[in-house]
């Protein structure tokens, strides 16, 4: 017994990879590819550093151990190729939770002759970056502006960046929709702008279906639920009578409201399913890399 136990415990996913996947270092979290495609943007741990790897060298630099803060969450790219970070602005051990929720956004110059420069707003988890123009998108919560939001709301706005008197600032700030004003309940969080037009910004809606893929058109506010898989609502032991309810029935019955718009609703389940095994199958192949070759 002993000995199958550790035979199992030896046994990891990381020595079983596919021909076109390979490890590129045996820690971090984050990752983020830079435009060229030859460096990756990554962070040591949650409340840690940001690194960065070279591809074809394998070398691992630290960016961000030239001055003292109290880690990151997140690191990515910026389109002139400074880096946006996500940080708080204290830690306490004891509450690490609060340091997760009250994080900040900075701008580290891609010189690294200096500290990250904050941007004078907090961003919960996430926040999104244009691949092609100095623009971010990002959300608060209502456990960060307490004074200004409902309890459990959320709103997403977006806003360029600028440098005045080499200071980067946010620009041109707007908006873009508040989750009371979804026909659901969610927490919202930011995603990314969809390439290549970028005219639409992808978000998480935590709390609706188990957590909903939806995207937003950033000109019109019209909404879509882009993946919408059956979750039948699980009974909590003890709290709930034993039924269940199929979302698909929950969402005939919501209001349509704020242009959001439903075109996946009255797909059949069977179309809605998203199998794994499939779409590992394919990914080789939508990569542009064939089965079995580097």
């Amino acid at each position: 017994m002993t000995l199958s136990l550790q035979s199992y415990a030896a046994d990891s996913p990381a020595d079983h990879l596919p021909p076109h996947i390979r490890q590129v270092t045996w820690f971090g979290e984050r990752a983020d590819w830079s435009h060229d495609g030859k460096r990756i943007l990554f962070l040591s741990k949650t409340f840690g550093d940001a690194l960065e790897l070279d591809v074809a060298s394998g070398h691992v630099r630290n960016l961000t151990s030239h001055y003292p803060h109290h880690g990151y969450t997140r690191a990515l790219y910026l389109a002139n190729g400074d880096i946006l970070l996500s940080g708080p602005e204290s830690y306490d051990p004891k509450k690490v939770g609060e340091a997760r929720v009250q994080c900040f956004l900075y701008v580290l110059d891609q010189k690294l002759n200096g500290p990250a420069k904050p941007l004078g707003t907090k961003c919960s988890e996430g926040p999104a970056v244009s691949r092609k123009r100095m623009h971010i998108a990002w959300t608060h919560v209502a456990a960060q502006y307490p004074d200004e939001m409902p309890a459990g709301s959320s709103r997403m706005q977006e806003a360029d960046i600028v440098v005045e008197g080499g200071d980067p600032k946010l620009a041109n700030q707007r908006l873009i929709v508040e989750s009371k004003d979804l026909p659901f309940k969610c927490t919202m969080e930011t995603q990314n702008f969809r390439p290549p037009e970028e005219r639409e910004l992808t978000f998480s809606a935590y709390g609706h279906q188990g957590t909903d893929v939806c995207g937003i058109d950033l000109a019109t506010s019209e909404g879509n639920e882009l993946l919408q898989l059956p979750r039948p609502i699980r009974r909590a032991r003890r709290h709930l009578p034993r039924r269940t309810v199929h979302p698909r029935r929950v969402r005939q019955a919501e209001p349509q409201r704020a242009g959001i718009r439903r075109p996946l609703a009255a797909q059949t389940r069977r179309q809605r399913r998203v199998r794994a095994a499939d779409l590992f199958q394919r990914l080789p192949r939508l990569q542009g890399v064939e089965p079995g070759r580097q």
